[in-house]
């Protein structure tokens, strides 16, 4: 009879912690960054998050080159299904490189490795998608090559 109990009551505080880890676990394996600045993690994880829903959510917190690149990320209509930042580096005192893995609603049966940058511009923490979009100002130590895709999935 002791054996028994003991037996239930393993189990249920066993079900207990798994519970537990499952939900207060980060889906997107957030890691603290604690050798990036605050500003820089904070506009990352909002664009992100806002992916989630549409682009239209998260075109506040982004940077673009020029007004076709804006227009198509509006129209877009892409969503994030899952991410997850991966690793960091800073590129200079206002340039953060980002390491992330998405899915999207467009490749919904796998993630992609894709580099997002932060940047600080003019006082204000913008999300730039693509190294190449990087304005000349934020641009020193920055070796765009390293941060180039190569392959069909990206254009």
């Amino acid at each position: 009879m002791k054996k028994r109990l003991f037996l239930i009551t393993a189990i249920g505080l066993l079900a207990i912690i798994l519970t537990g880890i499952l939900f207060f676990r980060d889906p997107h394996n957030y890691r603290e960054i604690e050798d990036v600045p605050e500003p820089y993690v904070t506009c990352l994880k909002a664009y992100l998050s806002a992916m989630e829903h549409n682009p239209k959510d998260a075109f506040q917190y982004a940077y673009f080159p020029n007004d076709f690149y804006a227009e198509a990320f509006l129209n877009s209509n892409i969503t994030f299904l899952e991410y997850q930042i991966k690793d960091h580096q800073r590129i200079n005192d206002s340039l953060y490189e980002f390491t992330c893995t998405v899915k999207d609603s467009v490749r919904k049966d796998h993630s992609v490795e894709v580099y997002y940058f932060v940047g600080k511009i003019m006082d204000k923490y913008v999300f730039i998608g693509n190294a190449k979009f990087v304005p000349d100002e934020l641009s020193m130590n920055l070796d765009i090559a390293q941060f180039s895709y190569t392959g069909e999935e990206y254009l």
